[in-house]
């Protein structure tokens, strides 16, 4: 941890780790508070997201998935080999009423699937390549801000993620705002809770984390509590990418983001493990 802190005294040093440990804080109570990574340490297929908190992704390899095994399988992943370039670039979006809740992009194409939600209902379903979709379409390829869906023999159609209005603050009239959520409190109260133990004592709160700064992101130690790991599916070396497209490790968009987090809206958050990369996106 001393590595982290760095030389004590350095006031401005300490308040550059600070905003940063906040941002990821933030990520790590808000996946917590919702189990919204619990899909890598539950060992359950997709038919455990009906519990799940609304638009969190889950993705399970194999149902069931042997916990013992996960690290040895891709659980994450670059880019997938695009079954057509040019249908995938010139695909229109979909009018079908469905949202996508989060991907898992497998360098084998095979292997991905997504998180997709009918626009009326609070929690989505995972599919994989060619399994039906409501409405009607079925998932033709995923990709790590989209997925391809068609219907029928018709063309294919595009289906985003949803715009994000974290970065401007914009307060959800979500629920899980306001409410406890799997018996939990909500995101908001814990990132309160986060930022207020900050104040107090940063440098006691940092040791209690076991938070390390990788230069590219945040990384989940061995020091950090075995309740939060487990809780959010983490593991040590663990690394929080960016949040809505914004690498992490810049004061002033860290601290923004962190207060955008508090007053609500709309997080896609990158996590990698080893060289693969999941997508998660939540809504609070």
């Amino acid at each position: 941890m001393a590595a982290l802190l760095g030389q004590e005294g350095s006031a401005e040093r300490m308040l550059i780790i600070t905003g940063r440990v906040l941002c990821l804080l933030a990520v790590l109570w808000m996946a917590w508070a919702v189990s919204g990574m619990a899909w890598l340490a539950s060992g359950h297929d997709g038919s455990r997201l009906s519990g799940v908190a609304p638009s969190v992704s889950v993705r399970s390899v194999a149902a069931p998935v042997d916990l013992m095994k996960l690290s040895s399988l891709n659980l994450f992943g670059q880019a997938s080999v695009l079954p057509s370039g040019v249908a995938a670039e010139n695909a229109p979006d979909t009018s079908l009423q469905l949202r996508l809740a989060g991907v898992f992009v497998s360098t084998d194409p095979n292997r991905s699937s997504a998180i997709v939600a009918e626009q009326s209902q609070p929690t989505g379903k995972l599919y994989r390549l060619n399994e039906s979709l409501p409405g009607g379409a079925t998932l033709e390829s995923v990709f790590e801000d989209r997925i391809l869906i068609r219907r029928g023999a018709g063309n294919p159609e595009v289906l985003r993620f949803e715009k994000t209005g974290l970065l401007d603050g914009a307060p959800s009239s979500s629920p899980a705002s306001t409410l406890m959520v799997g018996g939990v409190p909500s995101v908001r109260a814990l990132l309160g809770s986060a930022a207020d133990a900050m104040h107090r004592s940063s440098s006691d709160f940092l040791k209690e984390m076991g938070l390390r700064a990788s230069g590219s992101g945040y990384e989940v130690s061995s020091d950090t509590p075995e309740q939060i790991r487990a809780g959010a599916g983490l593991q040590p070396g663990d690394k929080i990418l960016s949040v809505n497209g914004q690498q992490l490790g810049n004061l002033q968009a860290d601290m923004q983001i962190l207060e955008s987090l508090k007053n609500g809206g709309t997080a896609r958050v990158e996590i990698q493990r080893g060289a693969q990369i999941v997508t998660i996106e939540r809504k609070f």
